[in-house]
């Protein structure tokens, strides 16, 4: 062996799964008004980073 441990990584397979998994959570999440609360609460702490209108539109069709 190299002496290495280098993986490969296909990004898009990656970012797939991130998709699929937060649709799930939020599909599960928007059926509990406790748990939903809590998520319009944090969601700030979580994704600041991205466009509000975008992250609007993603909850929306989730609602």
């Amino acid at each position: 062996t190299l002496g290495r441990n280098d993986r490969v990584v296909h990004v898009r397979e990656l970012v797939n799964a991130f998709r699929v998994g937060l649709t799930n959570y939020l599909d599960e999440v928007m059926q509990d008004e406790n748990r939903k609360r809590k998520l319009y609460a944090g969601a700030s702490l979580w994704f600041t980073h991205m466009n509000q209108q975008t992250m609007k539109t993603f909850l929306k069709a989730h609602a």
